[in-house]
């Protein structure tokens, strides 16, 4: 039976894979702690897809997809996978991630999203070069750099094919709460608790990634109220987190 398609959607493709050097111990728990992570963090932004068949589970990559369809949200969701990948690094050092932003036409089925630019995306990942991890293609770039508040810096990425580019993020000026009493570890557990009575446990992860980015506490706010699918959960979030600041 064939899968119906929806209309054409402009959207960010993110390519991501996982593997590690031949007879690396535990790879597939490695593996799988990444799939939790990125299924936990970007929600129904995350498409799994499974190891090749036919490879031995020492050597099998494993491959992930993340569809942005909010062109606001591709460089937030750029900057928490990037925080995210460090987490995992640290905590899986034999772990290799590569990943690749593209971005080009998707179409909506009842299995995920299907189209030229998740193709597109996931051949060029596998044709980075070893010790490439993050690339972006040219309509990335072309797409990020006409974004209001773009902090992309893009440079040809050596040595690789399809013209393809690095990029890095700007460093973020950090801005301090205006109020002398602010108690930033205090907010931040405020935060990840009223987050957690809509999300679940997965908020502490969300809140670590996005306070790295050195939002002010209303941008922080409502970075992390974008990840609430459901309006009303959305305003109790941004009421009861901003009660934080509120004469007691």
């Amino acid at each position: 039976m064939v899968d119906p398609l929806g209309a054409a959607l402009s959207a960010t493709v993110i390519a991501l894979d996982a593997s590690a050097g031949f007879g690396t111990p535990g790879l597939r728990s490695s593996q799988q702690a990444l799939a939790k992570l990125l299924a936990g963090t970007f929600g129904a932004q995350c498409q799994l897809h499974g190891a090749a068949s036919g490879q031995a589970a020492s050597q099998a990559k494993i491959a992930f997809t993340l569809v942005i369809l909010q062109e606001d949200q591709a460089h937030s969701t750029l900057r928490r996978l990037q925080n995210l990948l460090a987490d995992i690094h640290q905590a899986h050092t034999a772990l290799i991630v590569r990943h690749i932003a593209h971005h080009g036409i998707v179409f909506p089925s009842n299995s995920g999203y299907l189209g030229s630019a998740i193709r597109i995306a996931h051949t060029r990942l596998a044709r980075l070069l070893p010790g490439q991890t993050q690339a972006a293609t040219p309509d990335f770039a072309q797409f990020a750099q006409h974004q209001p508040g773009n902090d992309l810096n893009f440079a040809p990425l050596h040595g690789a094919k399809d013209e393809l580019l690095s990029y890095r993020h700007e460093q973020a000026q950090q801005v301090a709460a205006t109020s002398p009493k602010f108690d930033q570890a205090a907010f931040l557990q405020h935060l990840t608790a009223c987050l957690a009575r809509q999300i679940g446990p997965f908020a502490q992860v969300m809140v670590d990634t996005a306070q790295r980015n050195n939002h002010t506490p209303e941008q922080l706010i409502s970075e992390l109220a974008r990840e609430i699918d459901d309006a009303e959960g959305r305003r109790q979030f941004n009421e009861e987190a901003r009660s934080f600041f509120r004469p007691a």
